[in-house]
């Protein structure tokens, strides 16, 4: 056998090698550690979501871009509450329901702790744009950095004095 026929068998035998032990190799996490199951749920072939919920974490979920799984969390303590693969909410732990990541609702809060978590800042309106937070329209230029690098507070008008800007008697 000639160096280069020799070289060229080697070579065969290491291609082979590496793509048998790629299809013996497990579980597979694709695209940065995006769960197997969510990259289901995007691929427009299998799942074709809106949306899938995180089974690790029930604060993140993941909104489906053309089949692409974009990462993003929940403001606060709420929690992923999914509906269908196309609607969902970050929710109020004591209502919401996610059974994918395992969520189990709380004892109810005494009812003198409820109503004061409101509820339109569980939703998500805005996608933060550099970090992975969604937060509500209403908690956008409201005075509080929900994004982690402060973007919902960007370009936002300034504070009204009430002496200035308050209602005329």
């Amino acid at each position: 056998m000639s160096s280069v026929s020799k070289n060229h068998f080697i070579m065969r035998v290491l291609v082979t090698l590496a793509f048998v032990g790629l299809a013996f190799a497990g579980s597979i996490e694709k695209r940065f550690g995006v769960p197997i199951e969510v990259e289901d749920e995007c691929n427009p072939t299998l799942g074709n979501a809106t949306f899938a919920a995180d089974p690790h974490n029930c604060q993140v979920f993941y909104i489906c871009d053309h089949g692409w799984p974009k990462v993003t969390f929940c403001p606060a303590d709420s929690i992923w509450s999914q509906t269908s693969r196309q609607d969902g909410r970050c929710d109020d732990p004591y209502l919401a329901v996610n059974d994918i990541c395992g969520h189990i609702r709380p004892a109810a809060p005494p009812e003198s702790l409820l109503g004061f978590t409101d509820p339109a800042y569980q939703r998500c309106d805005y996608q933060c744009p550099n970090t992975p937070e969604c937060i509500a329209w209403v908690a956008k230029c409201d005075g509080v950095q929900h994004c982690g690098d402060g973007a919902d507070e960007v370009n936002c008008a300034a504070p009204c004095d009430p002496q200035v800007c308050g209602a005329k008697t």
